[in-house]
């Protein structure tokens, strides 16, 4: 789901064509552009509406003990919130310019750049790399 928010469901189905030969079709473009956010939506606001407090049979817990299943729940997944936000504060520049650079995936900012001895050209075509040292004869023993 986060893969095409992130990528931009062009790129994502070009990586996806990349690794089976051929690209998805409109129907899985449409569901990764409109209809999961929706049914995600969707979930978490219903959950959120019909909640109740936890309980079992008849006994009914305590609202310590909730508050409790809900910090455990709650501390896998503030970690995203709470990396952004620090990373946002971190990054120099004015605020459009942090949003800017942020939400930039990273192999558009390595454009020309060698990495693992692959090259990415600026018209993004990739190709390997060209050793810097010349290849030697293998040495027998």
């Amino acid at each position: 789901m986060t893969n095409p928010r992130v990528l931009g469901t062009q790129r994502f189905c070009d990586d996806i064509q990349d690794m089976i030969g051929f690209a998805p079709g409109y129907y899985w473009r449409f569901c990764w552009k409109f209809a999961a956010p929706v049914f995600l939506l969707f979930i978490i606001v219903y959950g959120l509406l019909g909640y109740e407090p936890l309980s079992y049979e008849n006994y009914i817990y305590p609202a310590w003990a909730n508050i409790l299943g809900w910090l455990i729940a709650g501390s896998s997944v503030i970690m995203i919130p709470g990396v952004a936000i620090f990373k946002f504060l971190t990054t120099p520049g004015s605020c459009m310019k942090r949003l800017k650079i942020l939400t930039t995936p990273w192999r558009d900012t390595q454009m020309g750049a060698q990495i693992n001895g692959i090259v990415q050209s600026e018209s993004t075509q990739v190709r390997l790399a060209t050793p810097e040292t010349p290849n030697q004869a293998p040495v027998e023993v």
